[in-house]
């Protein structure tokens, strides 16, 4: 049940993040800031980098403070803040506003690093992999949902005259409805939770201001004392090894412990530091072209994007997104199969290299065959199968790098 209340939280965090990318460059546009595609490009590029920019300053505080009060709290606030920020961007009339919002969302939320320190600590060897697949499953539908959502449902009162035809705060907030759909997903997510969503950090880890140093070594060794009665099912705590409980009082300051507690090792291997290194490149390379992406469709061609509207990016976003479950729960398990995890990892992360280099190529193809009336009707018939074959291959390595690291991790 754990798992299931978290996938419904976890669905609103990809929505929230994609649902702007179909429409950012046109609300910049509206903006009136700059006539220069170009330029409209670079305030978007704004908008949407404060979001993860935020995000990045704040993430360990928030994980720092699940730690002491708690995953559930965190989680619950998190999803508060992805509401309220999501509704008041979608009330943007101005850059510096949505900036601000963007960059209030990022600050407030730091779910998806708590979600995941909850679905371990829910999950043993046995149902671990399953249950990350499930999280994998609930980001990939939540991107497909999000650009759908957001390239539909923007500017509802030109596209659907006949509902919103009569409404003068769509009219004036173009870009509030596709957010307000979001904030909804959101609140359902908060209620589910809310409800339903136990706290799973264990009530007797101490605070880093109470751990103190162990065993004399010649490394610095902290731990956090558990008493070994508190061990069980329940409190999942099956990754302690049974015999670290066989530690006698002489090995620990009996004032403090009475000979029944244990220490939970908190060190790092300097091969963990590497794979979290490579998280943090592979979701540098990610997020770069998840923002360049949009922009780079809807510029025009002669300035070297596609000439993509609104409706034909969420397109292209939404087969990524369903591209993704069938990846992650087809494709991914044959090749897990056939070939070793680091193996896989090490192909896929250099495969980005050439699959980043193909998007520049299909639109200057696309600039090349605009150019003449005789290849002019040529575009749309070459153009789309190409950049959908480049959306498999990339669609399929981060499928498989973001699997192996959490498996590698």
């Amino acid at each position: 049940m754990t798992i299931f209340v978290l996938s419904v939280i976890v669905f609103s965090e990809p929505m929230n993040s994609t649902i702007l990318f179909p429409f950012i460059y046109f609300m910049v546009r509206d903006f009136g800031v700059s006539d220069d595609d170009k330029e409209i490009g670079r305030y978007a590029g704004l908008i949407a980098s404060s979001f993860f920019f935020a995000q990045f300053c704040f993430a360990m505080f928030w994980g720092s403070l699940s730690d002491r009060v708690g995953r559930r709290p965190i989680l619950l606030l998190g999803l508060l803040g992805n509401i309220v920020t999501c509704l008041l961007f979608g009330l943007s009339k101005s850059l510096i506003w949505a900036i601000a919002t963007r960059a209030a969302c990022g600050m407030l939320n730091g779910n998806v690093g708590v979600a995941k320190s909850m679905l371990g600590e829910v999950t043993d060897r046995t149902n671990q992999t399953r249950a990350f697949s499930l999280f994998g499953f609930c980001w990939g539908f939540g991107c497909i949902v999000g650009p759908m959502t957001g390239g539909y449902l923007s500017n509802p009162v030109d596209r659907f005259p006949g509902i919103f035809g009569g409404c003068l705060f769509l009219k004036q907030f173009p870009y509030f409805l596709p957010c307000a759909v979001a904030a909804s997903i959101g609140l359902t997510g908060f209620i589910v939770g809310f409800f339903m969503l136990p706290e799973t950090r264990h009530p007797k880890i101490l605070s880093d201001p109470e751990r103190k140093p162990f065993l004399p070594s010649n490394k610095k060794f902290y731990g956090a004392v558990i008493p070994c009665n508190e061990i069980n099912d329940n409190n999942n705590s099956k990754f302690i090894a049974d015999d670290v409980c066989s530690v006698t009082s002489n090995d620990i300051d009996k004032d403090s412990t009475n000979g029944k507690n244990i220490i939970i090792n908190n060190n790092i291997s300097k091969i963990t530091y590497r794979t979290i290194a490579s998280y943090a490149l592979i979701c540098f390379q990610t997020i770069l072209l998840d923002e360049v992406y949009p922009i780079y469709t809807v510029t025009p061609i002669k300035d070297g994007g596609l000439g993509f509207n609104s409706n034909d990016l969420a397109l292209t976003l939404a087969f990524s997104g369903a591209l993704h479950l069938f990846c992650q729960f087809l494709v991914y398990p044959y090749l897990r199969n056939k070939w070793d995890t680091l193996k896989m990892f090490r192909f896929a992360f250099i495969a980005f290299v050439p699959c980043y280099c193909i998007f520049p190529l299909i639109s200057l193809l696309q600039r090349k065959l605009t150019e003449s009336e005789i290849t002019s009707k040529m575009g749309t018939t070459v153009i789309w199968p190409l950049l959908f074959l480049n959306l498999i291959f990339r669609v399929l390595l981060n499928v498989i790098v973001f699997t192996t690291i959490m498996i590698l991790v």
